[in-house]
């Protein structure tokens, strides 16, 4: 249960390299992100003796948890659920400019204002009430298998957006409100969230942006 857990600590990778263009799976870090992931190690997770490292199997947060790994001296461990919410193939590597892109853009905004949880742009990638599905997979999965441990977990800003809603909210609350509480839980890149279960529910304990 995840009542057990004492401590998460979720961190969104670096500024990758994309520049003008959209990030693709296996798009890295640049030399930005790199000190934001040495600096999210050292100054915001150093101090709390973490248990476990996870990451996101995309190439820019697996990169930034390797550098976490080195400095903590922990292994990281690819999980799939933490992967970016999924985008039509078009939207990969697409210029931020491009009509293409905008109309995503502007497609994605309007059904998170309207807790369209349905919404595909165009039939295609993930709606947000299939990548919940896989939060909620999540989150059952390392309440269970790690108890009583502090974990550290390097992903993305719309899945962690939404798993931290998740985990503060609890099992029985809504997809709807889970949505509406993650509205409010973007992290800018090496951004952290530390949560602690303590009487009896999760708190927040700090939301450092960055």
């Amino acid at each position: 249960m995840a009542t057990a857990v004492d401590e998460w600590f979720l961190i969104r990778h670096g500024l990758s390299d994309a520049s003008s263009r959209r990030q693709r799976p296996e798009t890295g870090l640049g030399p930005n992100g790199r000190w934001q992931a040495k600096q999210a190690a050292e100054h915001k997770l150093s101090q709390h003796e973490i248990n476990h490292l996870f990451t996101s199997p995309l190439a820019r947060a697996n990169e930034s948890a390797g550098i976490i790994g080195k400095i903590l001296r922990l292994p990281p461990v690819i999980l799939r659920d933490l992967r970016e919410m999924e985008r039509p193939v078009s939207i990969y590597g697409a210029r931020h400019s491009a009509s293409h892109n905008l109309k995503y853009k502007n497609g994605w905004k309007a059904a998170l204002d309207d807790l369209n949880l349905n919404w595909k742009h165009e039939g295609e990638g993930e709606s947000m009430g299939e990548l919940l599905l896989r939060v909620d997979r999540l989150h059952r999965q390392l309440s269970q298998k790690y108890p009583s441990e502090k974990i550290a977990i390097v992903g993305h800003a719309v899945q962690l957006a939404f798993f931290q809603a998740r985990i503060i909210l609890g099992d029985k609350a809504t997809p709807v409100d889970v949505v509406k509480l993650a509205k409010r839980c973007f992290l800018r890149h090496g951004g952290l969230a530390h949560l602690r279960f303590e009487n009896g529910q999760w708190n927040l304990i700090h939301f450092d942006r960055s």
